[in-house]
This record gives structure tokens, sequence and C-alpha cells, in this order.
């Protein structure tokens, strides 16, 4: 097992005194089969009450606020995580795996992060890119999916230096 001690700060300056504030963060690292947390701890300056709710994905939601003049707001996030080796992936899957995708037999929590909204929607450069990939339907659905993954990476350059960070 491996264990990992994460920190996370995030400080806001205002330019004038703000006069409350109110927010709901979500850093409190995710559990699963593989992830634990050991330790959790959600320091704020000021200080204020937290309180706390999971959301319908099971994200652990933080919320407070500050009735209160201030110029500066820090939120800190400690965490002990311990991680578990994770089976490894198969070459591939039964190719009857598409008639489970292809049918409503499986868990959809995650597909409203699919639908298109204000901030990610199908555009017609988004369209150009997905029909020069040229993605066909293989033997099974994990050998398709290694498939895109690489024609995405061939077809991206990284630039390091495209954005940068305070």
């Amino acid at each position: 097992m491996n264990y990992y001690a994460i920190s996370h700060l995030t400080k806001y300056t205002y330019s004038d005194t703000v006069f409350a504030s109110m927010m709901e963060v979500r850093m409190r690292p995710r559990e699963d089969g593989f992830q634990r947390v050991i330790e959790f701890d959600l320091t704020l300056s000021p200080k204020a009450k937290v309180s706390a709710y999971k959301d319908y994905l099971k994200n652990d939601i933080h919320i407070f606020d500050i009735p209160a003049k201030h110029q500066k707001l820090a939120i800190k996030s400690d965490s002990v995580v311990e991680i578990r080796p994770m089976p490894s992936i198969p070459d591939t899957v039964p190719a009857s795996n598409w008639d489970i995708l292809e049918s409503n037999r499986f868990d959809r929590d995650c597909f409203d992060m699919l639908k298109p909204s204000p901030f990610t929607r199908i555009t017609p450069v988004s369209e150009q890119f997905f029909a020069a990939l040229n993605i066909q339907k293989l033997a099974d659905p994990l050998t398709t999916l290694r498939d895109i993954n690489q024609k995405i990476y061939d077809a991206l350059d990284y630039d390091p230096t495209a954005t940068e960070v305070d």
C-alpha cells in the first residue's frame, strides 16, 4: 500500500473589503475500493463554521459562510490517503460487453457530465476533430477505447507554455 499526504491551499485577495463570503468546496479526496482517506482537515482563515454533505455523485461538499468584512480568504485542506494496488487492466474484454453498453443495464451516474452545456458543447471544430479521428467500433469496447485514446494522443500537441499557474 502507498500513502500520500496531500496539502492544498487556495487564497483569495480582494481588491476591496468584501462584506461576506459564501463558499462550497470539494477538497476532500474521494474514497473507493482502491483509495481510502485516513485523515482530512479543512482550515479556514478567517475562521468559519463548516457543514458537510455528499452530492449525488458521492463527492464530499463542505459549505461555509463568513458574514463579516474581510479582504483575504484562505482555504487549506490536508489529507492523508491510502492507495491500494489496482488490478491490472486486461488486454481485451469480451465482445459481449458491447451489448451491455448498448443497453440500459449499467450505471449512468456520470452521464450528466457528457451532456452539452453552455460551457461544453459540440462545435464545428470539435465535429471536424472527431471526424478526422475516424473512430471505428472494434472487436470489444476496451480495444476501441484504447484506439480512441491513442488517436487523440497522436492528434494533439502538448505545449507546456500555453498556460501558467501562480
